[in-house]
């Protein structure tokens, strides 16, 4: 059957659209498997999560993936054991996909650990513009504490100068471009599909893997609530709409180290993408196309208005209380497909109590392969 042959509107064809392209991606991925055993054969995936660049979007997929093929997750992602004061020693393969907030105490550690603890593993990360990214996480993580404007925690002593290279470790510019050559693929915020297209490239995956619901829009006019305390978030404006000599001054507390992360990372993308267009011509392009098609189903099976008043009601510092909205908020009246929309829609703090204490996540229908990984949860 050919899901591309199917009419898209109605939302029971485009959930069976995606039930179809989850199925052969799994195929795809068992005969993968099967037909490249040995050493070597299975590289394991590391994820350093940045703040506030879309990393939980994109944590998401990789969480995804991994419960939809039967791969295993480090039990308990935010307390994976790394740190300058463990010694490094042999011990058995934690995982296969493995997700984790970089940690500038500890990022070097954490990067030969996972080289040791995944089997020969991808590392991936993701990188924002300075400014989008400074506005971002200002509004997230400094404003609703200190009750101050943007305009006045830029100009205050308080303000801090490249937050985004800082939480990476990094308080030089040497540091930059010894840091970004361990990472197998930077991605860019600014061209997330495009880099979700390198992405399954780079680790043989199928489009449909790649599909997601936006975690967080810091954009919009509702604003957000912070995961831990359940602080409201107001929504933070577009660099764009900042004014001129508010612009001016993040650009002096940025361009010292977060522009320089950015400009490294930036050259380093462009020239994956050229080596990536040189021997695919054509490719990224149709890609790009059948993704954004795929998200536009996605988009229409699980609204995001809807997502966004559910996720206004949950309090998802209380760990029995997303357990609970995640059965039963989405009434299965009002939405036919609420488990699969919950799936999607899971944030970190919600898809890391997924994981049961061997490392595997249980798949929902049309995000997995159930009748072949039921053994495994």
């Amino acid at each position: 059957e050919d899901p591309w042959e199917l009419e898209v509107p109605e939302v029971e064809t485009i959930a069976r659209r995606l039930d179809i392209l989850v199925k052969a991606s799994v195929s795809i991925r068992r005969y993968q498997q099967e037909s490249q055993r040995g050493p070597g054969a299975s590289r394991g995936v590391a994820f350093l999560k940045t703040k506030k660049t879309g990393s939980t979007t994109l944590a998401s997929v990789f969480f995804r993936y991994a419960a939809r093929h039967g791969q295993r997750l480090p039990p308990d992602l935010h307390n994976i054991p790394v740190g300058p004061d463990l010694r490094l020693g042999k011990r058995e393969a934690c995982c296969d996909v493995a997700i984790q907030h970089v940690n500038s105490k500890k990022l070097e550690y954490s990067i030969s650990w996972y080289q040791m603890a995944l089997p020969d593993p991808y590392l991936i990360t993701i990188i924002r513009d300075p400014v989008s990214h400074y506005v971002s996480w200002a509004h997230y993580y400094k404003l609703p504490d200190l009750r101050m404007t943007l305009h006045d925690f830029v100009f205050s002593t308080g303000a801090r100068s490249s937050p985004m290279a800082h939480a990476m470790g990094i308080y030089n510019k040497e540091q930059v471009g010894t840091l970004l050559a361990k990472f197998d693929l930077v991605l860019l915020t600014e061209r997330f599909d495009e880099g979700l297209v390198l992405l399954m490239h780079l680790l043989k995956w199928t489009v449909v893997d790649l599909t997601y619901l936006r975690a967080h829009d810091s954009h919009h006019i509702a604003g957000l609530r912070r995961s831990w305390d359940g602080l409201d978030v107001p929504p933070s404006p577009k660099p764009s709409a900042l004014a001129p000599h508010v612009l001016a001054q993040i650009h002096r507390l940025t361009d010292k180290l977060d522009g320089v992360l950015y400009n490294q990372a930036l050259v380093k993308y462009t020239s994956r993408l050229v080596a990536f267009h040189r021997s695919n011509p054509g490719v990224l392009q149709r890609d790009l196309e059948d993704l954004h098609r795929l998200q536009s189903d996605l988009s229409r099976l699980c609204p995001p208005d809807l997502e966004r008043e559910h996720r206004s009601r949950v309090d998802f510092s209380d760990a029995g209380e997303w357990m609970e909205h995640l059965r039963s908020s989405w009434n299965e009246s009002r939405h036919p497909h609420s488990q699969a929309c919950h799936w999607y829609s899971m944030v970190d703090l919600e898809f890391e109590k997924q994981v049961n204490p061997d490392g595997y996540a249980r798949p929902v229908p049309f995000s997995s392969s159930l009748h072949s990984l039921d053994h495994r949860w």
